[in-house]
């Protein structure tokens, strides 16, 4: 029997050692063949719902950036600097560059960090970190 079918059927004071694993590690936990109906396939489903989401995050991240700014329309974003980093189950830590003009009109070139985190139903803003 392989490692990984072995870690799939390990279950630990309610989650399986696969999905202890995944959520310590800072991910989604990450359990292939899991057979339905056992826990371990009941925690991979339960963060389903935000696979894929890292562009999304990223735009999110990109509105939080523009409502701190003294001029929102102005701004432009680069987007080859945009990085998406998971952080965590459903969350993303979204850096990168952009220019925005001052409160006297100058443009300035600034970095930011922006943590999201995608719930079933909504995005939620933690952090923004302009510099």
């Amino acid at each position: 029997m392989n490692a990984v079918k072995l870690i799939g059927l390990c279950v630990v004071g309610g989650l399986s050692f696969g999905g202890l694993m995944g959520l310590a590690s800072g991910g989604r936990p990450s359990i292939p063949d899991a057979p339905q109906g056992t826990v371990a396939a009941e925690v991979v489903d339960q963060y389903d719902y935000c696979r894929g989401e890292e562009s999304m995050a990223t735009v999110k991240a990109e509105e939080a950036v523009r409502m701190q700014l003294h001029s929102p329309s102005a701004a432009d974003f680069d987007r080859w600097s945009l990085k998406a980093k998971e952080a965590g189950p459903c969350t993303w830590i979204v850096t990168g560059h952009f220019e925005a003009p001052n409160g006297f009109g100058v443009m300035l070139q600034r970095t930011f960090a922006v943590r999201v985190k995608r719930e079933p139903d909504r995005w939620r803003l933690i952090d923004v970190v302009i510099g």
